[in-house]
C-alpha cells in the first residue's frame, strides 16, 4: 500500500527531479570534456617549445668543452626534466579522458530521454496498478543505468561543477584554478623562462654592440 502511494503521489515529482539531476550531471561532463580537450592542445603547444629549447640546448653544449660550466648543468636538468614530464603528461591521458567524458554526457543524454518519455506516459495514459508497476520498474530500472554510469565514469572536479552554476547564473566561464591548470601555465612560465635565458647572451651582445 505504502508502495502505491508512493507511486501516485511522488513518482512524476521524482521522475522531474531526476531529470534536472541528470541535466545538471551532463553539463558537468560537458564542461570535464573541453577542460580536459583544452588541456591537450595547450600541453601540445608546451612541448613543442619545450622541446625546442631542449634540442638548442643539448646542440649547444656539444659545443662546449668545460664540462663544469653551468650551461651544461642547466642544459642536462632541463633535458631530463622535459623528457619526465612528457612521460607524465602522457600518463594523464587527457585526450581519452576528454572523448570518454564526451561519451558519458551521450548516454546520459539518452537516460534523460528515457525519462521524459517515461514522463510524458505518465501523464497520457490512464493510472492502473499494471501501469504503475511498470512505471516504477522503468523507473529503477533508469535509476540503476545511473548509478552505474557514475561507478564507471570519472568524477567531475568542483571546477566543471561551478563553471555550470556561474554559467547559468552569469553566462560567464569561471576561473579554472584546478590543479592542472596551475601545472600547465607553471610550465608556460618554465617555457617562457628558459626561452629567457637561451636568448639573454644574444640580447647582451646586441646591446654591446649597440652602445660600443
Amino acid at each position: 500500500m505504502g508502495e502505491k502511494n508512493y507511486i501516485n503521489l511522488h513518482l512524476l515529482e521524482e521522475i522531474d527531479k531526476k531529470i534536472k539531476t541528470l541535466n545538471k550531471t551532463r553539463d558537468n561532463r560537458i564542461n570535464l570534456s573541453e577542460r580536459l580537450k583544452k588541456y591537450e592542445e595547450r600541453w601540445k603547444i608546451i612541448f613543442f617549445f619545450l622541446n625546442f629549447e631542449a634540442v638548442f640546448l643539448i646542440i649547444k653544449g656539444l659545443r662546449i668543452i668545460d664540462s663544469s660550466n653551468d650551461f651544461i648543468i642547466i642544459s642536462a636538468f632541463f633535458s631530463i626534466y622535459v623528457i619526465l614530464l612528457q612521460y607524465f603528461i602522457s600518463v594523464q591521458n587527457f585526450r581519452e579522458r576528454s572523448f570518454k567524458a564526451h561519451y558519458h554526457q551521450l548516454e546520459l543524454e539518452d537516460l534523460i530521454l528515457k525519462l521524459k518519455r517515461l514522463l510524458i506516459k505518465r501523464n497520457d495514459f490512464p493510472r492502473t496498478d499494471n501501469t504503475d508497476g511498470q512505471s516504477l520498474a522503468a523507473y529503477k530500472e533508469i535509476l540503476n543505468d545511473y548509478q552505474m554510469m557514475l561507478k564507471n565514469n570519472e568524477n567531475h572536479s568542483s571546477v566543471d561543477n561551478r563553471t555550470r552554476m556561474e554559467n547559468e547564473d552569469t553566462g560567464k566561464l569561471s576561473k579554472d584554478n584546478s590543479i592542472d591548470n596551475i601545472f600547465l601555465i607553471l610550465n608556460i612560465l618554465i617555457s617562457i623562462g628558459m626561452l629567457l635565458y637561451i636568448i639573454s647572451p644574444y640580447l647582451s651582445n646586441a646591446l654591446k654592440t649597440v652602445y660600443s
